[in-house]
């Protein structure tokens, strides 16, 4: 049955190599910003100004310089006393960048906190934000080839071998004059995991060779990392189908009975959309479609990007790299380990 419910209705013609849209992957301060969202809460309601039913905002920037080591705290605006600064600058003061290697330039996210006594939700953030992202996107903006061309070579030890499939190349670019670091992962093999007898081996060389054929000539102020997806078909078809729900999603997740969920969809704006790239178990599931702007909102992306699918091995290599698109509807998700 759930094998149908992905497979129904998949569309795509045959025949051919298609490049597939490219994603700029979050700055490093963004993917491992440590405690995650689910754990990091949220600052203590300073105890005077709550008693006397005080409100207060505060919106700072950190400046991360190494892995381990405390942010830098500049605040750029607030509402209410001083406590409420104190409250956030404590708050902030356990995070960490785990994978800033000390060397790069000094990784910056903002924040917003808000406190409203006598709310339901009486201390509330806002997902931090990257202050350089739209440079960043202007930077990717520019990548091009060397030699023009649009789309690699169907490899010919693939199509002797009846070899398909969908494969992610993910390419750091380090200056803007020198070929990429690059990462070919199909869903088994390559720089991946699993297998490296699975049939789309055949592309992992061929890919990287063609990748090396990107530069990024407007590069500066630090590293950046793409991923595209590259589709290989012949006769079969790729993709989720149109039209999954949320609630069909849900008993395809790998150990949904072992997860504890809480996720209150009733105060996130129900209903929303939600566009998932799905590439598990190699990389983090990119949430390309904001869901929200709110802590609420980042932990259930957070969820998102770490789910996998339990699902036979053909029906995986379909659905691997491909958008799942689907409406979180108005409900609270509470669900607890079975004994």
């Amino acid at each position: 049955m759930r094998r149908a419910l992905v497979l129904a209705g998949l569309l795509l013609a045959a025949g051919g190599a298609m490049a597939q849209q490219a994603v700029l992957e979050p700055s490093a301060a963004l993917q491992c910003l440590s405690p995650p969202t689910a754990q990091r809460g949220e600052p203590t309601y300073p105890f005077e100004a709550f008693k006397q039913g005080l409100s207060g905002r505060v919106k700072v920037r950190l400046r991360f310089a190494g892995p381990d080591r405390p942010p830098g705290v500049k605040v750029l605006s607030h509402q209410g006393d001083d406590s409420f600064v104190d409250a956030v600058r404590a708050h902030v003061a356990t995070l960490r960048v785990p994978c800033h290697d000390g060397r790069q330039d000094a990784a910056e996210l903002e924040f917003d906190f808000v406190f409203r006594a006598g709310d339901g939700t009486p201390v509330a953030s806002a997902v931090p934000v990257d202050p350089a992202e739209a440079e960043r996107q202007r930077q990717k903006a520019c990548l091009t080839r060397t030699d023009g061309s649009a789309f690699p070579e169907y490899p010919w030890p693939a199509q002797m071998a009846g070899a398909e499939g969908r494969v992610l190349v993910q390419m750091r670019f380090d200056a803007p004059d020198q070929p990429p670091a690059v990462r070919v992962l199909p869903r088994v093999g390559g720089d991946g995991s699993g297998s490296q007898s699975h049939p789309t081996r055949h592309f992992v060389e061929p890919l990287r060779t063609w990748a090396a054929g990107y530069r990024l000539p407007c590069l500066q102020g630090g590293p950046l990392t793409i991923t595209t997806s590259y589709v290989f078909r012949g006769a079969k078809v790729y993709g989720f189908t149109s039209g999954l729900t949320f609630r069909q999603l849900l008993p395809m997740v790998r150990g949904i009975r072992q997860q504890r969920l809480q996720f209150d969809f009733t105060r996130m704006g129900c209903p929303f959309d939600v566009s998932v790239n799905y590439r598990q178990p190699n990389l983090p599931n990119a949430v390309r479609d904001p869901v929200g702007n709110s802590a609420a909102h980042a932990a259930f992306a957070d969820w998102l990007r770490q789910m996998q699918l339990d699902l036979p091995e053909p029906t995986l290599d379909l659905i691997y790299g491909d958008d799942l698109t689907f409406t979180v509807p108005c409900f609270k998700l509470d669900l607890n380990p079975q004994e």
